[in-house]
């Protein structure tokens, strides 16, 4: 009889060590609807033709809005800092502003951890400046940042230029993670118009090592060797890299192909 008793008390306590616990009951973190109209705060472009909003990066500490404007018009990236009170409309006199050339702020990416010491920095693309060379301005600690013009050779900013008229570099920009070893995040930036070995907007995305991309530098990606890796778009017409990801941790790169209805991964 003890036995048995002995054996059902374990019986039970095993059942109870390896049952599923019970969540507590609490709010639905599933479904639901949310009207933008009463979500948040505000931060809303400086007029109805700058297209505020178009592209947009979180720091720690700040929201940057992309407003690249129409065709052909001067871009800006307004930064703010981070307001959650709803309803809340952020007044521009709180707001830094970047202002750049034609069409930036079509792109953005922020990280928090550029250097491996907790330094902001944010990637601002500029697809249609240069006759669509297009440019990319890596902007240092943006969220202390004072109002600028992005253009090369500033001391707060590092620039790459597109390689060829027509290539659209900085339809997208990405933070991929340290490859060459000196803690630094590197650079994934995206050319749709870029034609390849004669493939007519094949595409490409490019790898540029920060170490080449420091404060003041300009980096011409018309010299093949400051693109640590090309990813050059599969056929004509592919537009690779109008779309472009990182990992954060594993190093794969994922470029989109719209012409081709695909994205890729590269490991």
């Amino acid at each position: 009889m003890a036995s048995r008793v002995v054996a059902g008390l374990l019986a039970l306590v095993f059942a109870a060590v390896a049952a599923p616990a019970v969540p507590a009951a609490g709010p639905s973190t599933t479904g639901g609807t949310i009207e933008l109209a009463d979500a948040g705060a505000l931060y809303r472009g400086a007029g109805p033709g700058v297209r505020g909003g178009s592209a947009v990066a979180l720091l720690p500490d700040a929201v940057a809005s992309g407003e690249p404007g129409g065709s052909g018009a001067a871009g800006v990236v307004r930064i703010a800092p981070t307001d959650t009170k709803p309803g809340r409309r952020v007044r521009r006199a709180r707001s830094t502003l970047l202002s750049g050339p034609a069409g930036a702020g079509r792109a953005l990416a922020a990280t928090g951890d550029f250097d491996g010491s907790g330094g902001d920095a944010l990637l601002v693309g500029a697809p249609a400046a240069g006759g669509e060379a297009g440019r990319v301005f890596l902007v240092f600690d943006p969220a202390n940042a004072p109002d600028m013009r992005l253009r090369p050779g500033r001391r707060a900013i590092a620039t790459v230029l597109g390689a060829a008229r027509g290539d659209k570099l900085g339809a997208a920009v990405a933070f991929a993670p340290d490859i060459d070893g000196d803690r630094r995040s590197e650079l994934v930036l995206g050319a749709p118009g870029t034609s390849p070995a004669g493939r007519a907007r094949a595409g490409a995305a490019y790898l540029v090592l920060s170490s080449a991309a420091t404060p003041g530098a300009t980096v011409e990606l018309a010299d093949p060797r400051n693109a640590a890796v090309h990813i050059l778009g599969p056929q004509a017409g592919s537009e690779a890299g109008r779309a472009v990801a990182a990992s954060g941790g594993g190093g794969d790169i994922v470029v989109g192909a719209p012409g081709v209805n695909s994205a890729f991964v590269v490991l």
